[in-house]
């Protein structure tokens, strides 16, 4: 592996630091991860994807039956927000970029790519997505990794860099490589935290905010208070989260989460 001694006592380092955080606070997890993999990494910008794969592929699906059911960008902005809307349609039609279509066709094995090595220059150069979206962006390169949670999830991590910034090595490619590999748990909370794994149906968002605080000490009328729910909408709220674990009540809910299944 292309890193140094330095390099794995940051990488420790922010293993530590992600077990640290509660299970109520994988939002909050979320975004010390992509702020410390951005510096670790030395990103302009990071991402997190969560995605699922189809129980049926479609013939010809160029996205081999996977779909990304969760992004979240640590600079958000409208700008971004358009981007996804866009990607979002796009797949709709089996419109895919060439760089998220050679990353998939490796889905199964927990990997971390340079993007030259999935596309090559020429290929990149020409495609919408560089030519449209990131270089209005001010992304030059982007480096991808994925961790897989199961056979039918993959969490992925991305960094971008700027034009005027060297293109990722395989200094950083390995460095991201080894982080995946030693971040199991984490990844299964980020896709259990949105219900991409573990429960009968995805949750939405405002679902995924409430479930944060039931894994605390709050009351319902207090994760209500929290929210701005009435306590009828947050009960209706807590019902159906519970319908979607399939268990009876947060002593099963909390359950799950420590057992990791």
């Amino acid at each position: 592996m292309h890193i140094h001694e330095r390099d794995l006592v940051g990488v420790h380092r922010l293993w530590g630091e992600m077990t640290a955080f509660p299970a109520g606070e994988c939002e909050s997890a979320l975004t010390h991860l992509l702020k410390a993999i951005a510096e670790i990494l030395g990103g302009t910008d990071a991402f997190w994807v969560g995605a699922t794969r189809l129980s049926a592929v479609p013939d010809g699906d160029k996205l081999s039956g996977w779909r990304p059911r969760a992004v979240r960008f640590l600079c958000q902005d409208a700008a971004r927000d358009q981007v996804l809307a866009r990607f979002r349609s796009e797949h709709k039609s089996n419109i895919v970029d060439p760089q998220t279509e050679a990353m998939l066709a490796r889905s199964g094995e927990t990997r971390a790519c340079l993007r030259r090595e999935l596309v090559n220059d020429q290929t990149w150069n020409e495609s919408a997505l560089y030519r449209e979206v990131l270089l209005p962006l001010g992304v030059e390169d982007r480096l991808v990794g994925s961790h897989v949670v199961s056979v039918d999830a993959e969490s992925y991590i991305g960094v971008d860099r700027g034009k005027n910034d060297a293109p990722f090595a395989e200094r950083e490619r390995d460095l991201l490589q080894l982080f995946l590999l030693g971040s199991c748990a984490m990844h299964r909370d980020l896709m259990r935290s949105r219900g991409l794994i573990g429960a009968e149906v995805p949750l939405s968002p405002r679902e995924q905010d409430v479930q944060q605080l039931l894994l605390t000490s709050l009351t319902e009328e207090e994760i209500g208070l929290a929210l701005g729910l009435t306590p009828r909408t947050t009960h209706q709220y807590v019902v159906a989260i519970l319908r979607k674990w399939k268990v009876s009540g947060r002593v099963g809910l909390m359950a799950k989460w420590l057992r990791r299944d």
